[in-house]
């Protein structure tokens, strides 16, 4: 009987612990990379306006191949609507993206889970020379749900992974199009 009160005591201990922890959270998450392009931002724009080419360069759609696509709203730019399901690695959501600018980037609100997790996001463009530093923000908001903190937490560092994989998709993608469609120089 001892034995059994000393195991609740510990448990009880723990749990307060890891409330108290939690409490000490950041209530926001935010992520923040970036990636030099080659590339003007009007030639970057296409591929980040228009939600049915972000399965080219972003890593969710490499995870599963599977995944169910639907596109509502506008075609590309402000009120266009992607919603996917796929398997528990890429789960369920919505992307709505709410302000475009082609020279500047795009902003967008998402949804994930059926709404359990909100967060804004945009992909900014940064001229510099004759590249473009292109900026991929992600901000969240837990509400002070002291479980929500914790996941967060934890899932920083793969949602960072995914910003790193998709930007080195993207500039893969920009950058050999920008090559297979410059103008022929008229040497040879």
């Amino acid at each position: 009987m001892k034995a059994l009160k000393i195991t609740i005591a510990i448990l009880v201990i723990i749990s307060l612990i890891v409330i108290v922890i939690g409490f000490f959270l950041p209530p926001k998450i935010e992520v923040e990379r970036s990636i030099a392009i080659h590339a003007k931002p009007a030639d970057i724009h296409p591929y980040i306006n228009d939600m049915r080419e972000w399965a080219k360069w972003t890593a969710w759609a490499k995870r599963d191949t599977n995944m169910t696509n639907v596109f509502e709203g506008s075609e590309s730019g402000e009120g266009s609507i992607y919603k996917w399901s796929g398997n528990d690695e890429v789960g369920t959501g919505v992307v709505k993206i709410t302000r475009t600018d082609s020279n500047q980037g795009v902003w967008y609100d998402m949804s994930m889970e059926e709404g359990q997790f909100q967060s804004q996001g945009s992909i900014t463009y940064q001229p510099v020379g004759d590249s473009t530093n292109v900026v991929w923000a992600y901000q969240s908001d837990t509400g002070g749900n002291i479980i929500f903190k914790y996941v967060m937490v934890f899932f920083k560092p793969y949602i960072e992974h995914d910003f790193d994989e998709g930007l080195r998709g993207l500039k893969k993608l920009v950058e050999s199009d920008s090559i297979s469609i410059e103008p022929d120089s008229g040497t040879e």
